[in-house]
């Protein structure tokens, strides 16, 4: 937030220029205000603001106005912060970590790791839930292509429909899309691939306008 603050203040120094009309004063009242909510140590992301505001200040790249989760380093002795307390009052997900023991276990063969989360007392590494829990707050899914050679994962915003999606592997598939043949990655992996999808009739035929879902494997069809 102090970055903000500095970046704020450096906005409102153009309070003293000439010619300013009833847009910039508008502007300006409401920097006034998140000047005084962020020096009462406020994220500018708590501040009530309607639409015109929000498109306003959307511009200036403040940090505290974007999306955020607090993962808390419980450490040997736990943190003493309550989770459920600290999400309530920050709106955003929250996560313990015991960042150095887990660190070490990382480090050690895999056979070897089960016994040293036990020994520390972790459930399992945060890590995943953590970069799972990065891509909601960004608003981010993958989807998988998978061929002989190569499964790969894309990003995309959720959302995203079928057309789009193929688009961000190359623009050629976008123009000439004909249709995604789509299957869940759960049901990939219990019916051993595409070939057992098709048997049990999870394997679908899209068509551009499909929301892609988290985790959907894909293959399109195309033609230029």
């Amino acid at each position: 937030m102090d970055l903000d603050l500095i970046s704020l203040k450096l906005l409102l120094e153009r309070s003293n220029k000439p010619n300013f009309d009833d847009d910039d004063r508008r502007e300006q009242e409401l920097l006034g205000e998140l000047r005084g909510h962020l020096e009462a140590e406020n994220p500018v992301s708590s501040f009530s603001f309607d639409e015109a505001q929000r498109k306003a200040v959307s511009g200036f790249g403040f940090l505290s106005l974007k999306p955020y989760l607090v993962v808390v380093n419980s450490g040997e002795g736990g943190s003493g912060i309550n989770l459920d307390e600290l999400r309530e009052a920050s709106g955003a997900e929250a996560f313990p970590c015991k960042a150095l023991n887990e660190l070490e276990i990382l480090q050690l063969p895999p056979d070897d790791q089960e016994i040293f989360l036990e020994e520390y007392g972790i459930e399992s590494l945060s890590r995943d839930s953590i970069i799972s829990a990065s891509y909601r707050t960004a608003g981010r899914i993958s989807f998988f292509t998978a061929g002989e050679k190569e499964v790969r994962a894309w990003t995309i915003r959720d959302g995203t429909v079928a057309v789009d999606a193929a688009g961000e592997i190359h623009s050629d598939i976008a123009r000439g899309f004909i249709r995604a043949e789509v299957v869940s990655y759960d049901d990939y992996v219990a019916f051993d691939g595409i070939k057992g999808a098709r048997e049990k009739g999870v394997f679908r035929l899209e068509g551009k306008t499909y929301p892609m879902a988290d985790g959907d494997v894909v293959e399109f069809r195309f033609s230029v």
